[in-house]
């Protein structure tokens, strides 16, 4: 058994992305499998990848299949994988030097899960588009959790990158394969959900390097991935034991990929005390919700 598993579906990504990730991961000093699942990719893309990781030096395990579901494909990738944990790490993505070590050492026995801050980059890397901070959430988390003021029942993060214990990844269920989009915050609030104590963690430093990909899942067939994020924040409402509650897509804060919703109780909109309007504009802390 190898210390953690970097579960990576494949659909179509150029071969000069594959590469920034495999070097990437050259530079973390764990002991790792790096675990390929090629979703319905194209022929000729599909034999030059496969070639390219089968002559790294590299713990590799590969599969090719045709789900054109990343909950499929993640959870194909999970079965194959030999890892005390996972980190879900994108085709076209990569990690910092030495990411998911400090990831790992954040680990104690209580903890699930450890998310890394998020860089976004243009998808030639010369550009920084933002830059995603967790500890102000995960401390509205801590402070919050449990009740319908939550910050995750608040926004969808869109994107599950950290490290994950995976007992607590196979205890949740995996990824719920109904969902198109959104099955990573399903997964994620699920995992919170199987404790009462605070089971996640956050590092700084933006370890995890979010590539722009116009031709991705998250990118493409928007108000599909709006109508799921919703229903797993309506799931989490109705598994925490908040009845007649409703979440409804509100907007998008700022440049960022986060969506936020409002919970509605009896047709009552519910305002969290993080949430305030200014000059007729709606904020969650300091982030300003593009309606």
């Amino acid at each position: 058994m190898v210390e953690i598993s970097i579960i990576t579906p494949c659909h179509n990504v150029p071969i000069n992305w594959i590469k920034e990730l495999v070097s990437s991961l050259k530079k973390q000093a764990v002991d790792l499998e790096l675990v390929v699942v090629s979703d319905a990719t194209e022929k000729e893309l599909e034999k030059e990848v496969k070639e390219y990781l089968f002559s790294e030096k590299i713990n590799l395990v590969y599969d090719e299949k045709v789900f054109r579901s990343p909950a499929k494909t993640r959870n194909h990738a999970i079965k194959k994988s030999s890892g005390e944990y996972f980190s879900f790490v994108d085709a076209d993505d990569y990690l910092e030097k030495n990411a998911l070590q400090k990831g790992l050492t954040a680990f104690d026995k209580k903890t699930d899960m450890v998310l890394f801050d998020r860089k976004k980059i243009n998808a030639d890397g010369s550009k920084v588009i933002y830059e995603t901070k967790n500890k102000q959430f995960l401390d509205l988390h801590k402070k919050y959790k449990n009740t319908i003021n939550d910050v995750f029942l608040r926004m969808n993060f869109y994107g599950i990158k950290g490290i994950f214990r995976k007992d607590a990844v196979l205890n949740a269920g995996s990824f719920d394969e109904k969902y198109y989009g959104s099955e990573d915050t399903d997964l994620m609030l699920k995992i919170m959900d199987s404790t009462e104590e605070l089971n996640v963690k956050a590092i700084e430093g933006s370890n995890y390097v979010y590539r722009e990909n116009l031709g991705s899942v998250s990118q493409t067939k928007v108000e599909r991935l709006r109508a799921d994020a919703a229903k797993t924040i309506n799931s989490a409402l109705s598994r925490r034991g908040f009845e007649n509650t409703q979440a409804k897509f509100t907007g998008r804060v700022e440049k960022y990929l986060f969506t936020f919703f409002d919970i509605y109780k009896n047709k009552e909109k519910i305002v969290p005390p993080y949430c305030y309007l200014k000059k007729d504009e709606y904020y969650i802390l300091d982030k300003k919700i593009n309606q």
